[in-house]
Formats: structure tokens, sequence, C-alpha cells
């Protein structure tokens, strides 16, 4: 299945569970591929299916089609779209006979968000800028951090979730906790419980999968909304992360999560961080360009080659950063200028690696 190496210097590895079916955000690939052409790369999309390899090529007019599989190219980018399809069989077999015969892929698998949280806490200079975070296996774990009472705020975040669905926030309001859900689309208000209730419901509920336990940072809002700071971060021809572009997303009010799906909004960091922190803003954001570049590289350390990734994360009143969460396979950025060097600089990434 392998097959020889094709003359394209880079490709985009995808997967689906039929051959007529190409998996993945097509948008994106064509987006990738015409960064890839501008700077007279080729490119082709390679997508594994149970019982062969589909290869997708963008022809003169912009039609996508489809060729017969003869090889990987040298370097691939990772955009496997799901968890699920990345565990498969015919995948990880696949992904690992092309590491094998040395071919290179980047942003080799999804992140887990204990994952990440274990790699930052691991790091002396990111250690302060990450919320206390403990891995709950089970409804008592929940539990037993709550009876504490060392808090204000909770978040329960799955660890293999995306988009913020499914991240729970537990608030207390004097003697009594509002617990919070984000679900597709929609924020859902489970109720505001005494101590006791709120034990009976945690250990009543299936959980069915395990989370990452988080204290919520104390960290500033905009005009009552909570917002983060998305940074991307791409390598450069040194093989290190430099900052590509960063932008702001403002949460609903009383929103758990600032994802655009869920009902954020964007904003421009320089109008946000100078609202909050006037004549600091320039430092604020530097300071946080220059935590999200330790964060990524911490990241960098697990297995694998890495040409990509975006952090997401909050400011203190002060504008020191808290570290929120990373993308292991970010998405199209919403902000124009963002995405078109974005695309530049990650295909002069792969070509470097080629």
């Amino acid at each position: 299945m392998i097959g020889k190496t094709v003359k394209d210097p880079i490709g985009i590895l995808t997967a689906s569970r039929k051959p007529d079916v190409l998996g993945g955000n097509v948008s994106n690939f064509r987006r990738i591929i015409q960064a890839a052409h501008s700077q007279d790369i080729s490119c082709a999309i390679y997508n594994v299916c149970p019982r062969e390899v589909t290869v997708y090529r963008y022809s003169q007019q912009g039609s996508l089609k489809k060729e017969s599989f003869v090889g990987f190219p040298k370097v691939l980018y990772n955009r496997i779209p799901t968890r699920v399809l990345e565990n498969q069989d015919v995948v990880k077999k696949t992904i690992h006979e092309l590491e094998r015969q040395g071919r290179k892929i980047t942003n080799p698998h999804f992140l887990r968000k204990d994952e990440i949280a274990a790699l930052w806490d691991s790091r002396t200079d990111l250690a302060a800028c990450t919320p206390r975070s403990h891995v709950v296996r089970h409804a008592e774990d929940i539990l037993d951090f709550v009876s504490t009472g060392e808090y204000d705020g909770l978040y329960l975040k799955p660890i293999s979730g995306k988009a913020g669905i499914g991240i729970f926030h537990m608030a207390k309001h004097g003697q009594h906790f509002e617990v919070l859900e984000q679900q597709k689309g929609r924020r859902v208000r489970h109720g505001l419980f005494t101590y006791k209730e709120l034990s009976d419901w945690i250990l009543t509920r299936r959980w069915g999968q395990h989370y990452l336990l988080q204290e919520e940072a104390a960290v500033e809002h905009y005009r009552g909304r909570r917002f983060d700071l998305r940074l991307l971060l791409h390598k450069d021809s040194n093989a290190s992360f430099a900052l590509t572009g960063a932008g702001v997303r403002i949460g609903p009010a009383r929103g758990i999560t600032t994802h655009v799906p869920n009902g954020g909004e964007i904003a421009k960091p320089q109008d946000v961080l100078k609202d909050l922190y006037g004549k600091r803003a320039e430092y604020v954001l530097y300071q946080a360009s220059d935590v999200a570049v330790k964060a990524a590289d911490a990241i960098a350390t697990s297995p694998g080659i890495w040409s990509e990734l975006s952090i997401d994360m909050g400011l203190m009143k002060d504008g020191s950063p808290v570290l929120f969460e990373a993308n292991a396979k970010p998405m199209k950025f919403d902000e124009p200028s963002i995405e078109r060097l974005a695309k530049k600089r990650l295909i002069q990434c792969l070509h470097h690696l080629a």
C-alpha cells in the first residue's frame, strides 16, 4: 500500500471509511494546495481507506480529480479528521510503515488534554501559567476535589474533546453550585445545587469518559464576557516555532467557551488589549507570544514532527498569560491576513522538511 516515492515533495494525509469519500475539510485542503502552487510546489491529497489509498489532485481549472495511487511523497501533513479514523488499524499500519521508510509525517496525532497539561506542568517556565489540573476517571474523583472547597470555579474538560463540546463549568455562588454544560451550539444549565444535591448529581450521572478537572483561573473579562487569545505558530527554517498571528475570541454572555460555533465573536487583539491594558497592550501581547512559543516547544518534545500548533490562553488582570488549550490540527483562522500567512508558512515548513 505504501508504493514508491512520488514526484510531489509534500502531500496532505487524510483518511475515510470509503474509497469514494474524501475525508477531512476539503476547503482547507484547497487553500493548502493553492499556497503550495503559488510557491511552485506540487501537492496532492492522499486518502487512506480500509482497502486502498486514493489520490486527489486539483486540475488547472480548479476541479478536484481522483488519480491512481502510485506512492507517497517524502513529507506528509497529517489532516486525518477524527480520532476514530486516526485509530483505525489500516491508518496506524500505514503511518507506521511510512515512518519506517523514513518519510516524515508532521502533526502526527491529536493531542489529549491530559497530555498537554502534563507537558506544560513539566516545564518550570510554564508551570506558573498553567491552572491546577487533575485527571479524573471516576465520579468520586470529581467529588473529592469539589469537597475541598479550595476554588471558586472548576472546568471539567473531556480529555479527547474538541471545539469546547462537552465541557462542564461548576461555579460556587454562596452555599450553592451552578453547573453549566457546553453542548454543540448551545449551553445547558443543569441546575443550582446545594452541596448534597451536587454530590448526588455527580455520583449518579453516567460520565462515559475521562476528564481533565481544571481550576478556573481569575482571568480578565472583556466587557463582562470571557475571551481567549488564539495564537497560531509555525516552525521556521531553523525548526523553531515562531508566531504567525494572533486573534481574540469573545464568548457569549454567561457562555462557557469562546468558540465561534458556540456563539463566540471575533475581535482584534490590538483593540481588546488596548481597552484592557492601555499603554501596556503591546507588551502584554509580546509576553503572551513568548509564552505561546514556549508552550509549543513543550508540546514538540512529544514524539513526532510538529509543523504548526495553535495555543489558546487567557490573561490575568496584570496581563500575565494563562494557558488553556493547544490544538494539534488548527483549522482555518477567520482573519484573512493570518490565514494567508499561515498557509504560506506551513508550505515553507513542509518543503524545508522535504
